[in-house]
């Protein structure tokens, strides 16, 4: 019999090394694909904002319309995966826009300081490789977190004000990023394509 104890124990610790290599292994692999996906960020400044001459303003009737729509928009685009984290800056208009996408994804609105952009990029590169994200800025900081993210290409020209605008950057894990401008829900009257 002891002879057989040993063998079941040499057969038990077997097992366990294997399992605990397979869940090694398991691990390694999501790390290295994450670390090989692109990074994809849907960038967009607020909706229409009511009130437009006083400070911090909310959305117009027309904003909350369009970023009730952003929640369709975001389920038709040929996106890679779930979006993982929705950010907006602490600007009213910006937060009244992410809200109903977030609460229709189930996530929170992380804020962020649009004059701090920098930080933004450095968390999306650092905490966020390989995921999804939405972020919502206010149009003062759009240039500068569209050529963070496309690293200095410049592919994606000079950001429109539009509020019907977005841009849907992709980042390899090398090299430069590439945007696509799209626009969403209603024309806006007046605005043309820039």
């Amino acid at each position: 019999m002891p002879a057989q104890a040993a063998r079941a124990s040499v057969a038990s610790t077997a097992w366990s090394v294997f399992v605990l290599c397979t869940l090694i292994m398991s691990a390694a692999s999501a790390v290295y694909l994450q670390t090989r996906m692109p990074t994809t960020v849907v960038l967009l400044g607020p909706a229409e904002a009511a009130n437009v001459g006083r400070p911090n303003p909310g959305l117009s009737a027309a904003g909350l319309a369009r970023a009730r729509d952003l929640v369709r928009v975001i389920g038709d685009l040929p996106l890679t995966g779930p979006v993982t984290a929705v950010f907006a800056t602490r600007y009213r208009a910006s937060q009244e826009t992410a809200e109903p996408v977030a609460r229709h994804l189930d996530l929170p609105v992380q804020l962020v300081d649009s004059a701090n952009h920098d930080h933004l990029l450095r968390r999306i590169g650092s905490d966020y490789r390989g995921q999804l994200l939405i972020v919502v800025t206010d149009v003062s900081a759009m240039p500068a977190l569209l050529s963070g993210l496309l690293s200095g290409n410049g592919s994606g020209g000079e950001p429109g004000t539009d509020p019907d605008r977005l841009y849907l950057v992709t980042m390899p894990p090398f090299g430069a990023g590439q945007a696509l401008a799209l626009r969403y829900g209603a024309p806006v009257a007046g605005m043309t394509d820039s």
